[in-house]
């Protein structure tokens, strides 16, 4: 998401700067200015919006699914798409992985020791041009298809995803 309103910042300027001299150019007359001014003030509302939400991201284990949610977008994985969850560190996970400047400030903050969860999987339950879109690039696995997630419990999730991936899996085996 913090792609998306940095890249909406220059659009907005450009926006304001427009409506700003809109009386001074000839081809924006009244009907004109104002269509660029709201277009201006939708536009900032939803960049203000996605910088308020930006870090308001969370990982459940629930019965059948795992979700993985993010402001305006929510991603269902189903433990059949699940090879399994491991903890490493914050370097292994990161191996390979190309990453922009504003990603490298956001890594920066933790050691390169620093546990976190990596979610290895058989599919991405989505393309994965979308999932790129709304999900950090630091979110991805590069050696295997899959995510990785800084939790605060990251023991007590695992602890909760393995019952709930045990459970779901017995289930299966009890349909088929």
């Amino acid at each position: 998401m913090t792609r998306i309103w940095r890249r909406l910042l220059p659009f907005n300027l450009v926006l304001w700067i427009v409506w700003w001299f809109a009386p001074s150019l000839p081809s924006f007359q009244p009907p004109k200015d104002e269509i660029v001014l709201y277009a201006a003030i939708a536009s900032t509302t939803i960049m203000v919006l996605i910088f308020l939400m930006s870090n308001k991201a969370y990982v459940r284990a629930n019965r059948e699914y795992m979700y993985i949610g993010v402001p305006f977008y929510r991603v269902k994985i189903p433990y059949s798409y699940v090879k399994s969850l491991r903890i490493t560190d914050l370097r292994h996970a990161l191996n390979g992985v190309k990453l922009e400047k504003g990603d490298i400030k956001f890594i920066l903050r933790y050691e390169a020791d620093t546990p976190v969860s990596a979610l290895i999987l058989k599919e991405m339950p989505k393309p994965e041009g979308i999932l790129h879109l709304f999900l950090p690039r630091y979110m991805f696995l590069a050696a295997n298809r899959g995510f990785f997630f800084l939790l605060e419990d990251l023991m007590g999730f695992k602890s909760e995803f393995d019952s709930r991936l045990k459970s779901s899996r017995t289930i299966e085996e009890l349909i088929s």
